[in-house]
């Protein structure tokens, strides 16, 4: 006899009705489960285009499931509700304590969050439940490679890029740690046929797979962005904000572009954007702070160094950025006491008080000892630091920085393109030959590198020209050739009176290189790849402080006096090897412009009959920003101005040692401020007090502003 199934009216039901309702009852679930996958699309295509408010309301009313829950916690991750993702992962993670995605999808998390053995913990834990979960093999590299097991770190990505050639996977989310991690081994093992699959392949297979998926325009324009090829990698973000409008990260991302290719309004802009929709995204806030570190305002910019690192304590830009601050506020070190604090370091216990700031002058080495007690290899933070130093010329210390990156961790590329630059800003040419080549080696799509190498090969062919101290190299085969002895006597007379004025003679012989149109490039595009790596600039002549170079007179896109333009770049070239290159950009473009003699540039006199009247008279701090990071060429033009008068001033109010007495003072190590109070017997302010009204007097003297 058959059995029947009693239900809550307690009426039998007959043998013919069960087909039916068994019918019924399995319709009803897959109805259920197709409005579900339904919603559950709808609620990731809002979380890919950005409305975040709409994804975390859909996904909040699905049946519970990882998918649902990491709908939320990446909606919530975008806005940097940074305790609600905690709460969400901890939800999550009661509900399926099993789950292999999830646990990785937690190390993530707990790795941006710097909570690195905790990550460790949950990789591994995420791998033994599922051998084959890439996010977690990804991770667990991130963190191997974070704590200074580079060769365990290395075989997690190699095991990625394995993962993908056997298995071929399809799904975006599978895609996505995969090509991450396939981008970190190619960088390692500088294999740019991995790092063009990976931009050119799969990336546009995952955008084939999903239109909505936004990040893989952005890793892609990321990796274009990272070997300089901004022509690219630029609309390839933008391609990302088409889709997701409010990603704070491809806005961060688009910042750096802009900065690197001095479009510093347009990097603020980006910074703003993103910090408006994630307040303490830590990328924004570096980027934001490195803007401010720029205008002189270290407090500001170690503020959001600490917004950053609030976020997580080991991120090694931010740490960085705020080693920086410290160097701006107290003072770089010379290369060899870089050298000693870079050994101390690495050797130091580190910090065990109860919380108390360390003391100003120890600042800088107390956040190398924590950095190095968090990660012996530390090259990533190593790195970032050389570039900064660099940038404001302090090139000798930035090389020991940068030679300690490169032999700590020699997987990252960056540090040996940026060695091979500064080898050639002090005209090294045989050092930066070998550095440029193996970097280009390592990586044929680095634009700014391809440029390098172009600009060495011209200028290995050119003849040169030497004199008792100068060696100047032009092409023979252009106008330049009729100029070299007029050059070469111009050069050896400034230098016997600048000499005497300045009292340093430098004691290498200084390299003079002149850009000639060459190969369909004119002369103007190869100076300024010379000096930047980038097709222009705005300058016509420059100095490292080691070499003078120009564009060629007979080739250049105006007409300038190279008489004035060399006497000025030899000025730089005495003065910062003098001050062991520790002058602010303000001072050193000051006393240049002082020494270079001669008329005033016509526009400068209209600047200061605008801004002067109307007290826009920028202080020394900002005088450097408007110099290096100009919003418009009339507040570069006015910088110049400005800084040349005040060593005018100097001279005028303070006698004709003043100039001498400033540069002693920065060459012992002193603030602008205690070297101003040395020589001034002033406080700054009462001295920038005393110019104003000097500038002032000169102002009235000048003709109408119609004249």
């Amino acid at each position: 006899m058959g059995t029947s199934r009693d239900v809550p009216t307690g009426k039998r039901i007959p043998h013919a009705m069960w087909l039916p309702l068994v019918g019924c009852l399995l319709l009803g679930k897959f109805c259920i489960a197709s409005l579900s996958a339904k919603d559950l699309a709808s609620g990731r295509e809002h979380l890919q285009r950005g409305r975040y408010a709409e994804a975390i309301a859909l996904a909040e009313k699905l049946p519970a499931s990882v998918d649902a829950d990491l709908i939320v916690i990446r909606a919530l991750h975008a806005e940097g509700q940074w305790e609600q993702v905690d709460q969400q992962f901890e939800r999550m993670l009661k509900r399926h304590p099993q789950d292999a995605r999830a646990r990785a999808e937690q190390a993530e998390w707990l790795h941006f969050r710097g909570q690195l053995r905790k990550a460790e913990q949950a990789a591994r834990r995420a791998i033994a439940d599922d051998p084959q979960q890439p996010l977690a093999h990804l991770i667990l590299g991130y963190v191997l490679r974070d704590t200074a097991r580079l060769e365990l770190a290395d075989q997690e990505f190699h095991w990625l890029v394995r993962y993908y050639n056997s298995q071929q996977p399809t799904e975006p989310e599978v895609l996505r740690p995969v090509a991450l991690g396939a981008a970190e081994y190619a960088r390692w093992h500088a294999s740019a046929q991995i790092l063009d699959f990976v931009v050119n392949q799969l990336c546009p297979d995952v955008l084939e797979i999903d239109k909505s998926a936004w990040w893989a325009h952005q890793l892609a324009g990321a990796l274009l962005v990272e070997k300089y090829n901004r022509a690219q990698g630029v609309p390839e973000l933008r391609r990302a904000l088409v889709i997701n409008p409010r990603s704070a990260e491809t806005m961060t991302i688009l910042g750096e572009a802009a900065w690197d290719d001095s479009k510093y309004e347009e990097a603020r802009d980006w910074a703003v954007r993103a910090l408006d929709v994630n307040p303490t995204l830590p990328g924004a806030c570096i980027l934001r702070g490195g803007i401010e570190l720029q205008t002189g305002d270290y407090v500001a910019a170690a503020r959001w160094a600490g917004k950053a690192l609030a976020v997580n304590p080991h991120d090694a830009r931010a740490n960085a950025l705020l080693a920086m601050a410290a160097l701006v506020r107290d003072g770089v070190p010379t290369a060899g006491e870089m050298t000693i604090l870079l050994d101390r370091a690495a050797t130091t216990e580190p910090r065990t008080t109860d919380g108390e700031a360390p003391a100003a002058d120890r600042a800088f080495e107390t956040i190398l000892t924590d950095v190095f007690a968090q990660n012996s290899k530390p090259g990533a933070f190593l790195t970032d630091l050389g570039v900064r130093l660099s940038e404001i010329l302090r090139s000798e210390s930035a090389e020991v920085v940068l030679g300690r990156a490169s032999e700590l961790m020699p997987q990252i590329a960056r540090a040996n393109v940026e060695l091979g630059v500064l080898a050639f800003q002090r005209g090294d040419l045989g050092a930066a030959r070998q550095r440029l080549d193996a970097a280009f080696k390592a990586d044929p799509f680095h634009v700014r590198v391809s440029n390098l190498r172009r600009v060495l090969s011209v200028l290995e062919k050119y003849g040169t020209h030497r004199s008792d101290h100068f060696l100047i190299r032009f092409d023979e085969s252009s106008a330049t050739s009729d100029l070299i002895e007029d050059l070469s006597g111009h050069l050896e007379q400034c230098y016997s009176e600048l000499t005497h004025e300045l009292g340093f003679s430098p004691p290498d012989m200084t390299q003079v290189e002149i850009y000639s149109d060459n190969g369909g490039i004119d002369a103007h595009q190869w100076f300024s790849a010379r000096m930047t790596g980038q097709p222009w600039i705005q300058t016509i002549g420059a100095s490292t402080g080691h070499i003078i170079a120009l564009t060629a007179p007979s080739d250049s896109p105006t007409e300038y006096d190279w008489r004035r333009v060399t006497r000025h770049e030899l000025v730089h070239v005495i003065t910062l090897q003098q001050s062991d290159f520790q002058l602010p950009r303000w001072f050193a473009e000051g006393i240049a412009v002082y020494f270079e003699g001669g008329e005033w540039q016509q526009d400068w006199a209209r600047l200061l009959k605008e801004r002067v009247p109307r007290g826009e008279i920028p202080s020394f701090d900002r005088l450097s920003a408007d110099l290096m990071r100009p919003q418009s060429s009339d507040d570069w033009s006015y910088a110049y101005s400005i800084s040349g008068l005040f060593s005018r001033f100097l001279v005028e109010e303070f006698g004709d040692d003043a100039l001498r007495q400033m540069i002693a003072g920065y060459t012992r190590g002193k603030s602008t401020s205690d070297t101003l109070t040395a020589v001034c017997n002033m406080t700054q302010p009462q001295v920038e007090q005393q110019f104003r009204g000097w500038l002032e007097e000169l102002v009235l003297e000048l003709a109408p502003a119609n004249q």
